[in-house]
């Protein structure tokens, strides 16, 4: 499955004036994909997170079940 998403430029453009103030120069492109790296890091830590606050809840009700 694709999910075509774009990242305003505005926000692009931030990131980008950042780093040209630290010396560094980075494409678009290059950000672009950084940023869609590290959104798809926290999506899945959040997947993970639910997925465990799930096991927890169903650990306590298998236990007062008992």
């Amino acid at each position: 499955m694709q999910i075509d998403l774009q990242i305003p430029i505005e926000i692009i453009e931030r990131y980008k004036a950042d780093l040209l103030l630290r010396g560094t120069h980075v494409s678009n492109e290059e950000l672009t994909q950084a940023i869609f790296y590290s959104l798809a890091y926290r999506i899945s830590t959040l997947e993970d997170a639910v997925r465990n606050l799930n096991n927890n809840i169903n650990r306590i009700v298998e236990s007062r079940n008992l």
